[in-house]
């Protein structure tokens, strides 16, 4: 699991990525996981700290961090291929209340 408190989580039950979860802590990771096996798939890395939120959008991962960030990130959670990820916006002042609103 993470190392440290969860900060919010994205829970899909339909389409292609049906029965997963992805969560953000103070930990600076994000974590796929099965709902149904409860085993976290993937772990991605990217902010330099405390990812206040999340949200998911198809296959794009939307974070928002206390490193003043927001990233986008394409995401295929059984692909071996490299993720890319986007800096949207920087000095970003209230990353959390973005990150709910971003849609």
């Amino acid at each position: 699991g993470h190392e440290d408190r969860v900060e919010s989580i994205d829970l899909q039950t339909k389409g292609s990525n049906s029965n997963t979860i992805i969560s953000c802590s103070r930990d600076g990771l994000i974590k796929y996981w099965n709902i149904n096996s409860g085993r976290c798939i993937r772990t991605l890395k990217g902010h330099a700290n405390t990812i206040n939120g999340i949200h998911r959008d198809g296959i794009r991962i939307v974070s928002a961090s206390d490193d003043k960030t927001l990233k986008i990130t394409d995401f295929h959670p059984h692909s071996k291929l490299k993720i890319s990820s986007t800096d949207v916006y920087n000095d970003v002042s209230n990353s959390t209340t973005l990150a709910r609103n971003v849609k």
